[in-house]
């Protein structure tokens, strides 16, 4: 079952990663890849959130994420 979750976890990533959509696909992927992320987000292309322990991240509301940007948490959880 792990291996299952660990899979859909990185293909959402990787979907995320590519298609369109800041207000709404982006933020749409990563919440059910279980980022905790708020109102009125906005995250570009290219993003890099953390794939180990995406529960671990936690955006507020009315936040832009930016190119390139990446969010690690796996060393420190």
């Amino acid at each position: 079952m792990n291996m299952l979750l660990n899979f859909r976890n990185r293909v959402l990533h990787k979907l995320s990663v590519i298609l369109p959509g800041g207000y709404t696909i982006r933020p749409g992927l990563h919440r059910l890849r279980g980022v905790r992320i708020g109102k009125n987000v906005w995250i570009s292309q290219k993003v890099y959130i953390d794939e180990l322990h995406p529960k671990a991240v936690s955006i507020g509301d009315n936040c832009t994420i930016g190119l390139r940007t990446s969010i690690f948490t796996h060393l420190y959880w």
